[in-house]
């Protein structure tokens, strides 16, 4: 009866009777029979290229109303019925092939917010445009207004396609709720499991051949209509899947990134009633409702993700715009700005100011901006460190107003004590200042961990840390063999943030005279840090610049190499718990892994800092435009092992694999972690624990590479000879206006700053100033006059001592100050 009372010929002169009929089928389980019947009378099939003639003449029924002219009657029940869950061998091999031949813009407008959003609808969503896509499909075709998505869009037209990127985000939606509870799904002879289907369906946007990617590829500007709902997908897919193709693929598309920002920057509440934009509104603190702020937040994590991905494979002369051929798809002043308007919305976020004040957030609400604001402090950690090492931005631009010094110490030292509990907007601040230093001062910072490493001190060392009664440990080491006598007694498991009294002992083994009151172990400590870390030494190696960083070839050296690094960590520790600055210069990338909060590995941007040579000639292989064979590269490295030569794979079977233009990036990657990660990693996990045991890795993790230098050598700037003057101490009767003092500023102050480091350097040890200030130089610089004056000026460096013989002119106290200043040398020079 249905063969021949559906059929077109039997109705050859009018069809009303045909589409009424087959709207009252639709309407009362006209499809949900034919599957039953199908599933029931068919056997399963598993592919679809032999069909049966009964299931041939099923197959016809099903397509024959939605070949009718006819309201979305139709379309909409064979979504809803044919592909109820579960989906079985009979909906994906018979049934959906069989539908793929027709037009799908009626499916698409036929989905409508009153449908049920189901990965199943998805899948034939997916399967049925992707199908039509077909593997050539030619990217020429797209209309000239819909730049970007679309290679449906002569498929679906205007209304259909962006009816079809509304609905992927919502659909997409109903995967994530199936991983959960799969007892939810129907189980009556499924093809799949729910699972499989999600991953199916999320294959199918992010194969190579799938929508996703083709808009991804597509070389024109991104119509601003359409960015809304690709953010949207975008979003969706990011909370399904950690790692999409379809992601890091619009990610190199820098027509899309360079659309993304200034939209971002124009989103408006949904509701349309506040005339502000969205972002504006996040960077003042003003609340935000869930639904008001959906669409900033997919833009915005959309952004952030993105972003971050392109940024991974641009090296820091093609990021500042100094290779030909390669710029930006946002400036170095749209960057500043950006960086800005980020780190207002992140300190926002963090602090809970775009949640509305009157009601409880829900944990819909929480959780989608708990996890944009993670993209975004990624996104903001990758150009601060792009910063630090070129600057782009304003200091000024990182910055916030929140104080620093509202930050109780406790929360960031662990011990057994109870400490008073903190307030919400505390805990906060402290969260903030771990998650982000950067967006606070760095003198705040300095002060911030010289408080801490304080507090530290009191609690272990006591208020006798400054006097000569009191515990601690003491130790006797050779004036000449000071780094073995100190390896041999410290190198053992013991706490060196104690106080350490040191006893020198001449080469005939006697005492030398005098009690350490401090001075000695200061100069204990640097004596011992400049001989561990000397390149003769055989521990660290200077880079081309000079640069310190572990040696490679340590093992080769020294058997208990491990024991050496963990001393010499422990001993640069000390150094910083005291206070004590020391001009060792290391290596960017070796500052870096001190200071990096996961697992210390550093990519291939810090090569610079290891081998600027080898950097430079691996950057060319990126832009190399000859022939890759002449090259005779794989994915190999060679070692030098003192004559002895030995081949590392940078990959399993390495040696077999040549490079090419097609995967010279992998190797460019590969042999920088190679250099900067593995050849050094039982070095540097040696020298990082051996320096936990003294100062923390959070409070070292306040500061960058460029900071921690600083933390360790001082500052870099000019000496103000004002500022030590204020600070000087004088030994003995002496006093500031003494004529040989008053001489001696006088002489001070009309030095070079060269003649400046070098009289700091001789009498402290260390040319360059406390961070600070000199207020900070413990012991303070002191002047001391006596002597007369055919003697040279000499210093005790272990107590910042300036003896200085009582000269009557002007010029005899230059030259000989100069001369001994010059000379290197301390209180053996007289």
């Amino acid at each position: 009866m249905i063969e021949v009372y559906t059929s077109h010929t039997f109705y050859p002169t009018s069809t009303s009777v045909l589409v009424s009929m087959f709207s009252y089928l639709c309407s009362n389980g006209y499809f949900r029979a034919l599957r039953k019947v199908l599933e029931l009378r068919v056997p399963p099939p598993d592919s679809a290229h032999f069909i049966s003639p009964l299931a041939s003449s099923l197959l016809e029924y099903i397509k024959r109303p939605l070949l009718t002219p006819s309201d979305a009657g139709a379309h909409t029940a064979v979504l809803t019925e044919l592909f109820a869950p579960p989906l079985t061998p009979h909906t994906c091999h018979l049934i959906l092939p069989s539908l793929s031949t027709l037009p799908l813009e009626p499916f698409v407008m036929s989905l409508g917010t009153n449908l049920t959003a189901s990965p199943e609808v998805l899948y034939l969503l997916l399967s049925l445009v992707h199908h039509q896509l077909g593997e050539a499909f030619a990217m020429s075709t797209l209309l000239p207004f819909m730049h970007s998505l679309l290679p449906v869009i002569d498929i679906l037209g205007e209304p259909a396609l962006m009816h079809y990127l509304q609905l992927l985000p919502p659909l997409i939606s109903s995967l994530g709720q199936v991983s959960g509870d799969p007892d939810s799904w129907a189980t009556a002879d499924p093809m799949v499991s729910a699972q499989e289907l999600a991953q199916s369906c999320l294959h199918i946007i992010t194969s190579s051949s799938g929508l996703g990617q083709r808009v991804a590829r597509c070389p024109k500007p991104y119509d601003p209509l359409l960015l809304p709902s690709l953010c949207a997908l975008c979003h969706q897919l990011m909370t399904l899947i950690s790692h999409s193709p379809l992601l890091h693929s619009l990610a190199f598309n820098t027509s899309l990134l360079s659309t993304l920002w200034p939209y971002v920057a124009t989103v408006r509440p949904a509701g349309g009633s506040v005339r502000t934009c969205s972002l504006q509104q996040l960077e003042r603190g003003l609340p935000l409702s869930y639904e008001d702020s959906l669409p900033l937040a997919e833009a915005l994590n959309t952004f952030a993700v993105l972003f971050s991905l392109y940024l991974s494979t641009l090296h820091d002369n093609e990021f500042h715009g100094t290779v030909p051929g390669v710029s930006l798809p946002l400036s170095l002043a749209q960057l500043s700005t950006v960086v800005e308007s980020l780190k207002k919305v992140f300190v926002s976020v963090h602090m809970e100011r775009h949640l509305p004040p009157t009601t409880r957030p829900g944990p819909q609400h929480t959780q989608l901006w708990k996890s944009v604001n993670k993209n975004i402090l990624l996104l903001l950690c990758h150009l601060h460190e792009r910063d630090s090492r070129q600057a782009f931005c304003l200091p000024k631009q990182w910055l916030t107003d929140i104080p620093i010094s509202k930050i109780p110490l406790e929360l960031f030292i662990e011990t057994e004590e109870e400490w008073p509990v903190s307030s919400n907007t505390i805990i906060r601040h402290a969260e903030l200042l771990k998650l982000a230093p950067f967006v606070f001062p760095f003198i705040e910072r300095v002060k911030f961990f010289h408080q801490l490493v304080g507090m530290d001190r009191q609690r272990i060392q006591g208020n006798l840390q400054d006097f000569l009664i009191g515990g601690g440990a003491h130790l006797t080491v050779r004036r000449n063999h000071i780094y073995e006598d100190a390896f041999t007694a410290l190198s053992q498991e013991q706490d060196l943030r104690q106080k350490l009294r040191v006893t020198f002992t001449n080469a005939q083994g006697l005492d030398e005279a005098g009690i350490d009151g401090g001075g000695l172990f200061r100069e204990f400590l640097a004596q011992l840090l400049k001989t561990g870390f000397d390149p003769n030494h055989g521990f660290f190696t200077p880079s081309p610049d000079g640069l310190l960083y572990p040696n490679p070839k340590a093992p080769l050296l020294n058997e208990d190499f491990g024991a050496h690094y963990q001393f010499l960590g422990t001993m640069l520790g000390k150094s910083l718990y005291e206070h004590l600055m020391v001009e060792l210069p290391f290596a960017g990338f070796f500052l870096c892994k001190l200071c990096d909060r996961g697992n210390a590995v550093v990519d291939a941007h810090h090569l610079a800092s290891l081998d600027p040579h080898l950097y430079k000639n691996l950057l060319s292989l990126k832009h190399y435009e000859g022939n890759f064979e002449d090259l005779a590269l794989n994915f190999t490295v060679t070692d030098d092992h003192f004559g002895h030569t030995e081949v590392a794979e940078l990959k399993a079977g390495g040696a077999d694999i040549t490079v090419t233009r097609s995967n010279c990036i992998e190797y460019i990657h590969l042999l920088a972690h190679y250099k900067l990660n593995v050849q050094l990693h039982r070095q540097f996990v040696a020298f990082r624990s051996g320096l936990s045991k003294i100062i923390p890795l959070k409070w070292l993790q306040l500061f960058n590479q460029n900071e921690l230098q600083v933390l360790i050598s001082g500052a870099e700037g000019t000496i103000s000879v004002e500022d030590l003057k204020q600070y000087t101490h004088y030994a003995g009767e002496q006093a500031a206006d003494h004529p040989c003092v008053r001489m001696f500023w006088d002489v001070v102050n009309l030095f070079t700053e060269d003649q400046k480091k070098q009289l700091l350097k001789f009498v402290t040890s260390c040319s360059r100033p406390p961070l600070l200030g000199f207020k900070e130089l413990h012991p303070p610089f002191t002047v001391m006059l006596g002597g007369p004056s055919d003697r040279l000026p000499s210093a005790s460096t272990c107590m910042h001592l300036l003896k200085l013989p009582i000269f009557t002119d002007p010029q005899t106290l230059r030259s000989k100050l100069l001369y001994a200043i010059s000379s290197g040398a301390g209180f053996e020079l007289s």
